[in-house]
């Protein structure tokens, strides 16, 4: 494409797409700005960009990385590949990692678990490091801090607050209502929205209602608040940026097996659930809770409550597991080097998936990315793998960990085993292999099981809503929450 003439040293690499042209140009217009870019978009690549030219003009000589630690390994790649014509540092400290300024003519880049700011420790040694530096604060998946309460928000806005230039970067800003805004731009600048106190912006913009008159109801005046955030941000969908196959979706009923439906009947009618075996009885009080724990049934758990380390256990099923078998049937019928994302909500789960796809197919056929993998080396493999070896067709993770930042487009088909119960969640796991590089139909298949609970949570989904959230509008529409009798 013709680049357009700009008062700015930009050095494009690779080529951009338009969007990224003009995003990177109203960025650097303005010392805050918002990439509202569907993932897959290329906002990694616009955000180095701007980066970089700040820096060959004199702007900066540091950038503060926020983002989930999941993705901390995405950054050193991307300043790698996008910005080879500077001298980067990039930096992954450890907690108790000191951190020493770079000699000479260097671009800095620090990237920081966002989940560490929720205590003090990171978040006093980057108010310190930041100090007397001219630096650009980036919050990478910024709906993260969307809660204005929380410590980690108000940490995050702090040390944002202490740089000169600032950037938020996420495709899901408003999944529970416009009110999702008010933190992520006060971190950029509460001039923007023209509040700096959470209750003065729900006075202006929301409707209070609901429960005890505390609930967010409905909102007012959002063409104000469009109009007052619209020079300060740019909001991109995928499917008007690139030539993108479609989204496919699936859904195969999986009946229980006896056992399952004799402990989801005792946990649904009596509220408890006894394992004599065990010794142990697990009460469960709350809706969303009773919804988790028969999920862990139906997905080939069941738990208990270990009075020894305080925490929940599980034991697995007897027998063969009805999702589990439903998966491998799914599998077996698709083409021999077909590749599969496979998502699962919960550790034993995923421990069985691995176990029983290398039974089959050999332990070269699989890969995990998830909590339990702890090396960064070792998850960097895993995507490699996926990615360029033909032997590797399995790639087993959990939403919250191998759901955001990563390119899966090797795969067509996701496999969801088990759901969590976030819209935004199921919204980042479906753009990992929908996404620019990806050249065929992208097909999501939800194994569900007969039983209203699960049912629940892919329709919720479905809508793009959390469950907690569809439960509350199916109460106050005066619809049960539940659906059909199980079968």
């Amino acid at each position: 494409m013709n680049l357009p003439a700009s008062k700015f040293p930009i050095t494009w690499v690779g080529t951009p797409m338009s969007h990224q042209v003009e995003g990177v140009h109203q960025a650097l217009e303005n010392n805050e700005f918002a990439f509202l870019w569907e993932p897959g978009a290329g906002k990694t690549y616009g955000t180095v960009h701007v980066a970089k030219t700040r820096f060959r003009m004199g702007q900066i000589d540091l950038v503060i990385v926020l983002c989930p630690n999941s993705i901390r390994q995405v950054w050193p790649s991307e300043f790698a590949k996008w910005a080879p014509d500077i001298q980067v540092e990039v930096k992954l400290p450890k907690p108790k990692d000191k951190l020493v300024r770079p000699k000479g003519d260097v671009l800095e880049v620090i990237v920081v678990a966002i989940e560490s700011l929720s205590q003090g420790g990171t978040y006093n040694k980057l108010m310190a490091y930041i100090k007397d530096r001219r630096a650009m604060v980036i919050d990478d998946e910024s709906s993260r801090i969307k809660n204005p309460s929380s410590i980690r928000t108000k940490n995050a806005t702090n040390i944002a607050w202490s740089a000169w230039y600032r950037m938020i970067l996420t495709g899901t800003p408003v999944l529970q209502g416009p009110h999702d805004l008010f933190a992520q731009f006060r971190f950029l600048n509460p001039e923007i929205i023209g509040f700096k106190k959470w209750a003065a912006f729900k006075a202006r913009y929301c409707l209070i209602g609901g429960f005890e008159n505390r609930q967010i109801v409905g909102h007012v005046n959002i063409d104000e608040l469009v109009a007052r955030i619209k020079p300060y941000a740019q909001m991109i969908r995928l499917e008007d940026c690139v030539d993108i196959p479609h989204k496919i979706y699936r859904k195969i009923p999986v009946p229980l097996s006896d056992e399952q439906r004799s402990y989801i009947r005792q946990l649904k009618d009596e509220g408890t659930l006894v394992l004599e075996n065990l010794g142990t009885e697990l009460y469960v009080e709350m809706a969303l809770e009773r919804m988790t724990r028969i999920q862990q049934i139906v997905g080939g758990s069941i738990p208990f409550w270990d009075e020894e380390i305080g925490k929940y256990g599980s034991r697995p099923l007897e027998g063969k597991i009805p999702k589990l078998e439903a998966m491998l049937d799914y599998i077996e019928d698709g083409a021999n080097d077909h590749k599969y994302l496979i998502w699962a909500r919960f550790t034993p789960e995923r421990d069985r998936i691995c176990e029983a796809l290398s039974k089959i197919y050999g332990e070269q056929a699989v890969v995990r990315f998830d909590g339990e993998v702890k090396d960064e080396n070792l998850r960097k493999e895993a995507v490699r793998r996926l990615q360029t070896d033909p032997t590797c067709r399995f790639f087993v993770g959990n939403q919250a960990v191998a759901g955001i930042g990563l390119t899966l487009t090797a795969a067509k088909t996701a496999l969801n085993y088990s759901n969590t119960f976030s819209a935004e969640d199921r919204i980042q796991m479906e753009n990992r292999n929908h996404r620019t590089g990806q050249d065929e139909h992208c097909i999501y298949v939800d194994f569900e099981a007969m039983v209203k609970e699960d049912r629940m949570i892919t329709r919720a989904l479905a809508l793009k809503q959390d469950l907690a959230e569809y439960v509350k509008s199916s109460m106050q529409r005066g619809q049960s929450a539940d659906m059909d009798d199980d079968e």
